[in-house]
């Protein structure tokens, strides 16, 4: 994509004023449509680019929010969630588990 840009940077297009009044010849005009061509895959490279880096960026996503089936920090308590018949019972159970035990 760089070289086609740096040969584009030399290139004419059609982007003309008309307000010039500009008399090309059968050259000027065939160099122009080449570079015109050359501006639509420059412009249709950077939209790939673009979509690529979008795929890239929800690989990468997938990848950092991904939770393997054996990881399991112990919170939430799941298995206590369901054999409990109330919040309460959750709380105290949460409570008397996760605090910590100080020695002296």
């Amino acid at each position: 994509m760089l070289v086609v840009i740096h040969i584009l940077s030399y290139t004419p297009t059609n982007l003309i004023n008309p307000a010039d009044n500009i008399v090309l010849t059968p050259a000027d005009i065939e160099l122009r449509q080449y570079g015109s061509k050359l501006v639509l895959v420059v412009e249709e490279t950077q939209m790939f680019t673009v979509w690529a880096i979008k795929g890239c960026f929800l690989l990468m996503y997938s990848r950092l929010t991904y939770v393997t089936p054996s990881f399991n920090t112990g919170w939430p308590p799941i298995a206590s969630l369901s054999n409990s018949s109330s919040s309460a019972t959750l709380l105290a159970n949460t409570i008397s588990t996760s605090a910590p035990t100080v020695s002296a």
